[in-house]
């Protein structure tokens, strides 16, 4: 059984004695300490109990009681303590609900204290097994498909083989994890043939040695880790490969998480949140077991908000990183070591604690590619790309020019369970690509764009912010595409641009770039900047509406007060949306992208009738 700590006034702030049931409803219950009662509500078979918020100091977590020992209440209790009795009867009732037909008063099961234990080696290989078994969305496609280069773990026990190039048969697992800012061990054009020969397992990071252990116990043979199994410091060898993730991950046996691991010295095999024993319960004669809740947000099927993935994060690091959403989407099945083990696939995810068993919704099934359906994000309805691309463009990249390469992935897969996209143009889909070009930078976040070039100005991927898309589908267009034009490295279609050129035909309006230069372009900017058409601001003059301006850089000044800028306009009914253009420096005749404009108002028909169709190009 798990071994468990004492509660401690650190823990929570104060000690809890007993647990009662409030009158108001039989989902509220409480444990308290005099003064200071502690809400409890009953969540997905277990409680969680939340610190109240009149203690000021209380620690910002949860605890959830996990297991309450059944003991007999003698008389000499009653007698000595009616109250205590008759809380623990109401206790009694709830417990024993299910066979009554009445409320619950649910506990959860304990979690396995070692990632290595055999009871979570037989819950890692029961799931396994059931999966290939019984599960048939997630059997991998006819036919065998073999990395260029995997690591052959059957040969020695004391060393691994980087294979290149060599036939290769048999299932592989790939290896999800953190770079971070320790130094590990990579494959380069300097040291390939040394890998070939051997690798020492003392060479390897904590995590490489744990994903190795994991592999061997189940019986796969060769290993995928990117550090590698892809030459780092070979640009054309990187490009290739990186184009073939999608093959990669989507054939791959298992991938290995090292979700809560920082970097490479932090392993697989991390410390599980340590069991809290309570203080005696009145009536009972052990105690109640409590444990700090694990974290599931990051697993279901509506992601956080970005206040929030920053907090969820410190405690499943992998997370952060952008190339893990399509590694996640890719997988067949992932196994997740973090706080506790969690099993995903496309047909079910399961947690050791049981929480993540009764979800109807989770991340991984929700983020399917080949749900051909419509997103609704806060009233606005949009294709299934643009939220990949909304939850994408939260993550982390550390070198920024992987932005289109680490969803390329994701993009190969939609093209293969979609018909009609057309061709793929620096994120943008053909069929859809004027809606795709109403993104915004989301309020309140940092917006600006790289130093160096990555994509084109029109694109989402030009930007350093999380982005949204604002032109609903039932909103129809005025404007269209003539032409577009990507060119990227190595010609593929997917991964990194060289160049991307979109031509559009739209009602367009000449105005004046007005704002205070002492100031900051900030949150949403309407109280900052103004748009002047023929002298008079837009937000005041034409039929009272507000005409709000979102620059794309907030620290860019090429675009002094008083600059001479495009309004072109995307649709004329519903919420009006449109881009705001600048001339282009470095190509004479073309417009770059500078923001994005919105009008809350339905009807901009005192404007729109001093609107000229042109063509405009955009670089």
């Amino acid at each position: 059984m798990p071994q468990s700590k004492a509660l401690v006034m650190t823990d929570l702030y104060f000690k809890p004695e007993y647990i009662a049931t409030s009158t108001r409803g039989d989902q509220d219950y409480f444990y308290a300490e005099g003064f200071a009662k502690v809400n409890i509500s009953a969540e997905r078979g277990g409680l969680t109990i939340q610190p109240a918020s009149q203690l000021l100091f209380a620690p910002n977590v949860e605890y959830e009681l996990i297991r309450v020992h059944e003991a007999e209440i003698t008389q000499a209790e009653r007698d000595d303590n009616p109250n205590s009795i008759l809380e623990y009867e109401q206790y009694r009732q709830l417990r024993d609900a299910p066979s009554s037909g009445g409320p619950t008063f649910p506990s959860k099961p304990r979690v396995p204290q070692s990632h290595e234990s055999d009871e979570s080696w037989s819950w890692i290989e029961g799931l396994l097994e059931t999966c290939l078994g019984e599960h048939n969305d997630c059997h991998l496609a006819k036919g065998t498909y073999a990395p260029t280069r995997v690591l052959d773990l059957g040969r020695d026990v004391t060393k691994i083989f980087l294979t290149d190039g060599q036939a290769t048969t048999g299932k592989y697992a790939c290896v999800s994890h953190t770079w971070g800012q320790t130094q590990q061990i990579r494959t380069l054009k300097e040291n390939l043939a040394k890998h070939i020969k051997g690798i020492e397992l003392s060479e390897l990071s904590k995590t490489f040695k744990d994903a190795i252990v994991v592999a061997r116990r189940l019986k796969i043979r060769y290993l995928w880790i990117d550090s590698l199994c892809i030459i780092q410091n070979d640009e054309l060898d990187w490009q290739r490969e990186a184009a073939t993730m999608c093959d990669v991950y989507s054939n791959a046996y298992l991938t290995i998480a090292a979700t809560g691991a920082k970097d490479g010295l932090s392993g697989c095999f991390i410390d599980v949140e340590p069991e809290v024993h309570g203080y005696q319960v009145p009536s009972l004669d052990e105690p109640v077991v409590f444990r700090r809740a694990p974290i599931h947000e990051m697993y279901l099927g509506k992601p956080p908000d970005t206040y929030r993935l920053g907090y969820l994060t410190e405690h499943l690091p992998l997370f952060r990183r952008a190339w893990v959403y399509q590694e996640r989407i890719l997988s067949p099945r992932v196994i997740h070591f973090g706080p506790e083990l969690v099993w995903e696939c496309r047909t079910h995810t399961q947690c050791s604690c049981h929480y993540l068993n009764t979800s109807t919704e989770t991340w991984k099934q929700s983020h399917q590619p080949s749900l051909k359906r419509d997103i609704d994000f806060g009233g606005v309805k949009n294709d299934d790309w643009s939220r990949h691309v909304q939850a994408y463009t939260i993550l982390q990249l550390t070198k920024p020019g992987d932005i289109l390469p680490a969803i390329s992935g994701v993009a190969q897969l939609y093209a293969a369970t979609h018909e009609n996209l057309g061709r793929y143009f620096a994120g943008l889909w053909e069929s859809n690509m004027v809606r795709h070009l109403a993104w915004r930078p989301q309020e309140n976040r940092c917006r600006e764009r790289i130093e160096s070039w990555r994509a084109p100005s029109w694109s989402w991927a030009s930007q350093l912010a999380n982005v949204e898309f604002m032109l609903d589908e039932s909103l129809p267009l005025v404007c269209h595409v003539l032409s577009a034009e990507c060119k990227t490295k190595n010609d593929e279609p997917y991964g990194e641009l060289i160049s991307g050129t979109v031509v559009l035909d739209a009602p367009c309006f000449d105005v004046t770039l007005q704002y205070d230069a002492s100031v900051e372009w900030h949150q949403g900017s309407e109280e900052v900047i103004d748009l002047v058409y023929n002298g008079k601001s837009l937000g005041i003059t034409y039929g009272a509406l507000s005409w709000d301006y979102f620059p794309d850089d907030r620290f860019r000044n090429d675009v002094p007060p008083g600059s001479e800028v495009l309004f072109l306009v995307l649709n004329d009914r519903g919420w009006i949306f449109g881009l705001c253009l600048s001339r282009s420096k470095s190509n004479p005749g073309a417009y770059e992208r500078i923001g994005f404009i919105a009008s809350m108002h339905y009807d901009y028909s005192p404007l729109k009738g001093n609107a000229i169709r042109r063509t405009v190009t955009i670089v």
